[in-house]
Parts: C-alpha cells; structure tokens; sequence
C-alpha cells in the first residue's frame, strides 16, 4: 500500500515509499479489507459511545476540549442521553493507563446539515475538560487542498482509519484499523455511487475492491478521518467519512471535505447565529409527499425564507447558487420579524441532483443554508409495438432516470417494462429497490387505469400529476382496483414509482403491474359514453316512430 506525500504548493506532490503506518493484514480486519495500524501513529484519533452502549462513531482531536466528528453519528441520539470520548487509545479491550474517557458537553451541527440527504455532514464535539497530553490533528491551511487535487489526473492514495466493523452483523474491532483509499472528486463520486451527493464532498475507493473481496469503511468508521501525509510526513485531514453503500458494496466511500468547512471547524457557535432559515416546500425523499421527477429541462422550484427573529428586520442581500449563479435583494428589502418570502430558483434537471443554496445577510458573516432537489428524466428506447399497445395519444413519450451500471448489470433506477398493454415494475437488490417510469406530453384530459401491486413483502406504489402525489404508498390489496387521473393542463406528465420495502433482499419477481390504461381528452364524451347515447338514442326514436 502507498500513502500521499502532499506538498503545500500548488499542483506539486510526490509519493512516499511503501506504508509504514499498517503493520499487516488480518483476514478478520474491521474497516473491511483493512489492517492494523501501528501503536502511537494517530495520537488524536478518538471513539465515541453512550453511557449504556459500545463504540458508534469515530472522532478526531482538534486540540482544547474541541473533537471533529460527522453530524449524522448524532441523528437520534436524544438531548439529554450522556455521550463519552474515549481519546488515547489503541486497543479497545486492553486498559493501558493512557486512555482519557470524557462526557461529552455539547455538539454543535453545521447548520446547513441535513439528515435526510446528506449535506454538510460535519460538527464539533465540546468535550467537559481538556484532556492532557493528546497531540491535536493537523488541519489543512486553506480549502484548496481537494481542489488541487480535482486537478490531478491520476490516482490519489489516502488513508483512512478506524475501530469499525468488517461487516453489518459483526462487533466493532478491538484494534485500530486502516487501509487506503483513492482519492476521485465529487464529479466522479455521481458516476459511482447509488445514491446522490453533495458538491462538498469527495470520495474514495480501494483499487481492489470488489464484489467478493470489499475494502471499506463500515459502521462504526463514521465520523472518522481521512489522511494525506505533508513534506515533513506528518498526517493531514482532509475529510470526515459520512457514508457508503454499505460495509461489502464495492461502491464509492463519501468524505465530507474538511477544507470547505474550516471557517464552521474554527468558529462554530458563530455558525448558528442566523435567524435566517430556507424552509422546504416539501419533503422530498423521506415522506414522498411531492415527486422531484420533471422531463429534463429548465424548472423555478420555490423555496421559503424565514425570519425567525422576534424583534429584528434583516436585509438578504442575495442567494448564492452552487452552479455560480446570485440571486440579489430576494426578498425585495428588509425581511420583518416572524415573516417569510418565497424565491423561485431556476434549476436545469438533467438528473437527480441537490443544488445547494446560501442566503447571505446584511450584518452577518454566515449564511444561511438551504438545498433544492432537482430530478430530470430522460427518453427510453421502448419497442414502438409495445408502446403501441398502450393506446396512449401518439405525442405521449415514455421518460425514465439514467441507469446505473455495475458490472453490466442496473443497480440503480430501474425502468419499468412495457408490454401487450402492461406496463411492470422491475427492481434489483441493494439501491435499486426503486422503479420510476414518467409519461410526458400528455394533453389536458382524463387518465383511467387499473393498478396490481403482486410484491408479498409490502411493495409500494406512488403515482404523482405534474410532481403532485396522487396515489400515496398503494400496498397489496384488492389486485385490480381502478383509478382516474385528471390530468389539468394543456401538457402533463405522470409518474410511476415503485418502492420494495426491504431494498437489500433479493427481489422476488413479483412486483407492480398498470393495466387498461384509457386517455379521454377534455371535452371529449368518451367511447363508452358515445355508445350509450347511441342506445338510448335508437330507443327514444323507437319510442316515438309510431307518431
């Protein structure tokens, strides 16, 4: 293995010679494919548990009575449940005198961390004392470190670090463990990942991971660090692990960058003075209250400004968007105390993406934080006999999200089949437990189907007009029951969305099935409606033919 010497001048660096920080490989090595690292090379490294449970997240020791660590090892964690950090140690089940367990005082997010997808995954740990005689981690001296590195194009090693699991039903180690990773920038995290990211990260993933032999960090291993080595071969670190796509998934690991973040690392507390708030129209991914799908394109997508301040107006000079654009003076002049304005945001939807927003003030430093998810969908090549077979108007155009390749095979975002007038759900195992077709260009009008959901194991469907839900988590039921969309505007799209319940087992081949599906344009009366007017029609001239 290879570690990074990395030189504080722009675009130069060198390699050093082989690792001498691992000792060996172990075949029962936590951080999965990884190996013990020698006793006393990472001084500041810190593991943090509960009073009435073992280790759940890793740390770093920033010097005072300050740990870095990632925000998500807190998501429910109540207020009150006491939180220690063991610091100086090495081997977990061995007491050699120079471990220092201290409660936890505090832990102060990044305001703009969000639980659900992901972002701004960092914060500080306030611990009650300082511990003496710990070396604190060394920091990078600016945020341009992974920039430089985005610049490289060849293969960057890091090293990762922690007492983690080697897999999902197994105790974290005993020993420290570390492997090292590749460095790849965020823009290459989206073509490897099952899920999408943040543009303040990076990822990393071991040349020799695969499917049988994974090499990565595991539960435990968040709030880790990640390490490059300086000219005078000291340590550096430069992100916090956030997440994966599991402990044995050859996936890319997800670090959130440290350098992006040293003014929140430095000053904290001034991080949360901010009466400022975006507030989400919906919640997009967890409830499925409204769909982030649209046909790729150019869309405003609103957000909400709120000031929460009791007793002061507060001038937002502008937001600044994370693809370089500004939108100035929002909110028209000075936000009232307790009010709120609503910013359409122009997004491009090419694919699923969270574009990141910062409303920034008049009197104060930090901004304040907020995100848009945009998801667009894109035509998919169906047989035009199959397509046929639905009966649909001719300009409707079948849309799906591009698929994700490993080895050959769909991992993520499945296309639903379409065939002798049905159209199915198909899934995968792992990030692939979702389905998701989208008809587009239909006229303003009337759609009629009937919907099966087969999956015995609690499958859902969701059916959403123009991004507003419809059908919410239809289950297995009644296995025909019919349903009627009005479709409003003179140009609509409608969504398919299936969701296996348990995304991590092997599908099952029964899934969710569309059938008799029948457009009625506005204003027409329907076939079945003609038929009937003709009937009774013919008996109204019957009726009166003897006159």
């Amino acid at each position: 293995m290879f570690t990074l010497i990395f030189i504080f001048q722009p675009t130069t660096y060198s390699r050093a010679s082989e690792s001498s920080h691992i000792v060996g490989e172990n075949e029962s090595s936590r951080i999965v494919g990884g190996q013990i690292v020698k006793e006393g090379t990472f001084p500041y490294m810190v593991w943090l548990k509960q009073q009435k449970g073992g280790l759940f997240c890793g740390a770093t020791y920033l010097g005072d009575n300050r740990l870095l660590t990632a925000a998500s090892c807190f998501n429910g964690i109540l207020e009150n449940s006491q939180t220690y950090a063991v610091l100086g140690d090495y081997d977990r089940e061995t007491v050699t005198g120079n471990e220092q367990t201290i409660l936890v005082d505090r832990v102060v997010e990044h305001p703009g961390y969000d639980d659900v997808i992901g972002i701004n995954n960092i914060a500080i740990v306030y611990l009650t004392e300082t511990p003496p005689g710990i070396l604190p981690v060394k920091l990078p001296e600016s945020e341009n470190i992974t920039a430089a590195l985005n610049s490289l194009n060849r293969p960057i090693p890091f090293t990762i670090i922690g007492w983690g699991r080697s897999a999902t039903e197994e105790p974290a180690t005993n020993l420290l463990y570390g492997v090292d990773l590749n460095f790849f920038p965020h823009r290459k995290c989206v073509e490897k990942l099952p899920f999408t990211v943040s543009k303040k990260v990076f990822c990393g993933l071991s040349p020799m991971a695969t499917v049988q032999t994974p090499v990565a960090p595991c539960k435990g291993d968040v709030g880790g660090p990640a390490l490059l080595k300086n000219e005078n071969e000291e340590f550096i670190q430069i992100g916090v692990f956030s997440t994966n796509a599991g402990c044995a998934t050859p996936f890319q690991n997800v670090f959130t960058d440290v350098g992006i973040h040293l003014d929140f690392i430095n000053n904290p507390d001034s991080f949360t003075d901010m009466p400022i708030q975006f507030v989400r129209k919906t919640d997009f991914v967890s409830q499925l209250d409204m769909s982030t799908t649209v046909p790729a394109g150019t869309y405003d997508y609103p957000v909400e400004l709120v000031n929460n301040s009791q007793d002061e107006s507060i001038f937002i000079t502008h937001i600044e968007v994370d693809d370089g654009t500004y939108i100035f003076n929002p909110c028209n002049g000075f936000l009232k105390p307790e009010k709120s304005c609503t910013v359409n945001i122009s997004v491009l939807a090419v694919g699923l993406e969270y574009i990141e927003l910062e409303a920034h003030t008049l009197r104060r430093q930090v901004p304040a934080y907020g995100v848009v998810a945009a998801d667009g969908a894109h035509p998919i090549k169906i047989n035009s006999e199959d397509l046929a077979s639905l009966d649909l108007p001719s300009q409707v155009e079948p849309l799906a999200r591009e698929p994700l390749l490993f080895n050959d095979v769909v991992v993520r975002n499945q296309t639903w089949s379409i065939s002798n007038g049905e159209v199915e759900a198909r899934v995968a195992p792992g990030f692939g437990a979702q389905s998701l077709i989208v008809f587009d260009d239909f006229p303003k009008g009337t759609l009629s189907f009937s919907m099966e959901n087969k999956n015995t194991t609690g499958g859902k469907i969701y059916v959403y007009v123009n991004r507003e839900k419809f059908i919410s988590g239809f289950h297995m039921g009644a296995p025909h029951d019919s349903f009627e969309l009005e479709l409003p505007l003179e140009d609509n799209f409608v969504e398919f969305l299936y969701v296996k319940k348990d995304p991590f087992t092997t599908p099952t081949g029964e899934t969710a099935v569309i059938r008799n599906m029948e457009f009625t344009a506005a204003g027409s009366f329907g076939v079945m409606y003609l038929l009937a007017l003709i009937f009774f029609s013919s008996l109204r001239k019957n009726k009166y033919s003897k006159y």
